[in-house]
């Protein structure tokens, strides 16, 4: 029987014929036979864009953000229509349990007879997720709403699946709940490089988006703290987000601002670089769902510093993690890390098992996990 899997999305980067998503779609397609992407859009046009014969994508061109999840409804239920039409079996496949989970649950529930199959980047049942807006707050009852009717649940880490197992709103779902790691290509460090920050000995490295849930403001804390006793290090930021002015201030007020550099966001192959010229890398993530530079730093020799959030447990053993908010626990460990840095490197079983030896791996792998038979 024909398959196709209807996919809903806010990656809006998807509506390019030539960036990473749009081609990773195109891959998707290949592998489940027919792949249909309504992607949460606002203004422009509602015109279909065709990543390839098998792969097509479907903005909702919203007025207002507000319209997003009715929008995606009406061209989503065309779509099951014509599927069903043509005798195709379709899968439901949605990029979040919240606003895409909702449009994903009312379309299945419209007489379409779709499979659902929801995805969770995020460790939404952490306290901080919620603490931190009243969108998150509605996203978690969205979610509770979602996910009792989902036939799967896709998780990016243990972590995540975890959370689920110890509610006991979702203990029931649990049987339900696969792990299937993120994919995304591993930059090799380069064989030789010059130090990039030649004025620090010792250079400790975040790369993170600049926003609240990232907690930089704790990161700069401890760094203040931990600088003093170590000799000339210097902290470098690679990243952007609406923090950027807030944190450039204090730093400041800390007395760091000479030894805290922003570089904004940089390409992968850049990142490879720096982190060949850094000593250290560092996340204070409130929460996280994987955690992607924590494994790309892992995975390129860095020793690492963590809160436990997303994938560190998996990295790091439990004793060697910063508890969220923790500024004086972080500034003894990034000092006892400095010091001891094979203590906190990673071996190399524990970055296999969070990572994939080629991207055709896990596409056979995301195409089992919604029950299609790898069409190659």
């Amino acid at each position: 029987m024909a398959q196709a899997v209807l996919m809903i999305s806010s990656d809006r980067t998807i509506l390019l014929n030539e960036s990473v998503a749009g081609a990773r779609m195109r891959a998707y397609a290949e592998a489940f036979g027919e792949l249909h992407i309504v992607v949460f859009s606002c203004g422009g046009t509602r015109e279909v864009i065709e990543l390839s014969p098998r792969c097509r994508v479907y903005p909702t061109g919203s007025r207002a953000r507000i319209a997003y999840i009715a929008d995606a409804i009406s061209i989503g239920r065309d779509i099951i229509r014509l599927c069903i039409e043509r005798g195709t079996k379709t899968i439901i496949t949605t990029q979040d349990p919240f606003e895409a989970g909702l449009v994903g649950l009312i379309i299945s529930k419209m007489g379409t007879r779709a499979s659902l199959d929801v995805q969770i980047h995020t460790d939404f049942l952490s306290p901080f997720f919620a603490q931190l807006s009243w969108l998150n707050r509605l996203r978690v009852c969205i979610a509770r709403c979602v996910l009792p009717y989902a036939t799967s649940i896709r998780v990016v880490s243990n972590r995540v699946k975890d959370s689920l197992k110890n509610d006991r709103r979702y203990t029931r779902l649990i049987d339900r709940v696969s792990v299937l790691p993120i994919y995304a290509p591993i930059m090799p460090a380069p064989l030789s490089t010059s130090r990039l920050f030649p004025r620090f000995e010792k250079v400790i490295l975040m790369t993170t988006r600049l926003e609240p849930e990232k907690d930089i403001v704790t990161a700069l804390s401890a760094f203040a703290r931990a600088e003093k006793s170590v000799r000339n290090a210097g902290l470098i930021i690679a990243g952007k987000g609406s923090e950027e002015v807030a944190l450039t201030g204090y730093a400041r007020t800390l007395g760091i601002a000479d030894r805290v550099m922003y570089l904004g966001w940089k390409e992968p192959a850049d990142l490879a670089l720096i982190r060949a010229s850094s000593d250290l890398f560092l996340s204070t993530s409130l929460y996280e769902g994987y955690g992607l530079a924590l494994v790309e730093a892992a995975a390129s020799g860095l020793p690492i510093v963590s809160t436990d959030a997303g994938v560190a447990k998996d990295l790091l053993d439990e004793h060697l993690l910063v508890r969220p908010g923790d500024v004086d626990r972080l500034a003894t460990t990034l000092i006892d890390a400095l010091h001891h840095p094979d203590t906190y490197r990673v071996s190399q079983d524990r970055i296999d098992a969070l990572t994939y030896p080629s991207f055709e791996t896990y596409v056979v792998r995301l195409a089992e996990s919604l029950g299609i038979e790898h069409s190659r």
